[in-house]
């Protein structure tokens, strides 16, 4: 078996274990998904267990998101679903499998950020929050993201090999 054919079969089997499709996600499932987002259940602004589960499915979706696709309106339910999802260990499995595949520079440092507070950043994480933490923009983003904890989130990345 060729190494190209081997990929390919273990990202399917990783999408199908972590109960997403894989492949390419429509302009139209982006639309649906950012129309969904609103509707799912809260409570302040935080999603409720049930609105995670609705939301998780369209992991895939949430993934593929440009900066194109998500305006102001949009950015902050995305993240609060990316929060509901980091916080399970599926998702949290995910999302290191799929890091890569994050489109959006913004949600794609959230996950690193959350990530690497949850424990479960791979090396291609740190290596990303490093290169952030490397650039004006990128700790700004990141500072934006965690917030008065952030300096020593930054002593923390810093000192993790």
């Amino acid at each position: 078996m060729n190494w190209t054919r081997t990929v390919a079969i273990v990202t399917v089997l990783a999408s199908a274990h972590a109960g997403v499709p894989a492949g390419e996600v429509s302009p139209k499932q982006k639309s649906d998904f950012l129309a969904l987002l609103p509707t799912l259940p809260h409570q302040g602004e935080f999603l409720t267990a049930e609105g995670v589960d609705k939301g998780a499915p369209h992991v895939h979706v949430l993934f593929a998101l440009t900066a194109q696709d998500v305006d102001d309106n949009h950015l902050y339910p995305v993240l609060a679903l990316s929060r509901g999802l980091c916080d399970r260990p599926k998702y949290r499995s995910y999302g290191v499998q799929h890091f890569s595949e994050i489109a959006h520079p913004f949600i794609k440092a959230f996950w690193a950020a959350a990530l690497f507070n949850e424990h479960a950043a791979s090396p291609e994480i740190h290596e990303y929050l490093r290169a952030l933490l490397g650039s004006t923009e990128g700790t700004k983003t990141l500072s934006e993201i965690i917030g008065p904890a952030f300096d020593d989130f930054k002593k923390q990345v810093a000192n993790t090999r």
